[in-house]
């Protein structure tokens, strides 16, 4: 079993400060990078399997991208359901329970990127890592 280390520090400039490390046990872990073309209003999804169980089998979702904005936006997938379309204005990660917040498996992720067609400076490199078990 594999024992993933993670790590957060929020700091507001004189303000406070909440900072938290911990480790999240997974049974099996993926991690996925793709190279997303700028496709205009009309870009396709990318389809990304990410696991194959339940939402309960996954411990660990972190979504990670070299731009981010609204013209980058993604969705979970059970494989007939979507959650809604939220834009990746930010690394997204979520830990333990909070994957459940989607609302359906997370089985699929479904990202576009809708910066202009053709502009190479909006390519955007995606990264995934999901921890998981593996036997459900």
């Amino acid at each position: 079993m594999a024992q993933i280390a993670y790590g957060v520090s929020v700091q507001i400039p004189n303000g406070p400060q909440v900072a938290q490390t911990g480790t999240k046990a997974a049974e099996a872990y993926d991690k996925v990078e793709l190279a997303l073309d700028a496709g205009g209003a009309g870009a396709a999804e990318a389809v990304i399997e990410i696991q194959p169980a339940a939402a309960a089998a996954v411990s660990l979702l972190l979504v990670k991208s070299s731009i981010y904005g609204p013209e980058i936006t993604y969705k979970l997938s059970d494989g007939t359901n979507d959650s809604p379309a939220v834009a990746l204005d930010a690394p997204l990660f979520l830990l333990g329970g909070a994957v459940a917040l989607a609302g359906v498996a997370p089985k699929r992720l479904k990202i576009k990127n809708t910066f202009a067609a053709g502009d190479a400076t909006k390519k955007a490199a995606i990264e995934i890592l999901v921890g998981r078990d593996a036997t459900p």
